[in-house]
């Protein structure tokens, strides 16, 4: 009985973090704004964890691995913050290339 009232709540726990995430990501897809940066292949490694580190400033993904190409959604409260790591990652030869877009992620046809 103790192991069912165990995984019970192990269940509880997994199912209530994915709906956060779910919801975060749900959200900051049709509310953020877009962009796209070119990210040096051999570091792309720190790139990420830095971004990892500073936790909601951007929900960041790989659009394209063999162009290593990321996009990024972020949140306009946190547009100026993450344009001043931008800029810091783009004066260190990090990352070329940062463009804003439209959201592509909000058309219901697109490529997720």
């Amino acid at each position: 009985m103790i192991l069912l009232l165990n995984l019970y709540k192990f269940y509880v726990k997994i199912k209530n973090n994915i709906l956060k995430l779910f919801n975060f990501i749900f959200y900051t897809m049709q509310y953020s704004q877009y962009y796209q940066a070119h990210i040096k292949t051999k570091e792309c490694c720190f790139f990420v964890a830095i971004l990892r580190s500073c936790e909601h400033l951007t929900f960041d993904r790989t659009f394209d691995t063999k162009a290593s190409i990321f996009e990024f959604l972020v949140p306009e409260k946190n547009e100026e913050a993450f344009l001043n790591l931008m800029n810091y990652f783009i004066k260190n030869n990090i990352v070329t290339d940062l463009k804003k877009l439209p959201n592509r992620l909000i058309n219901p046809d697109a490529e997720v």
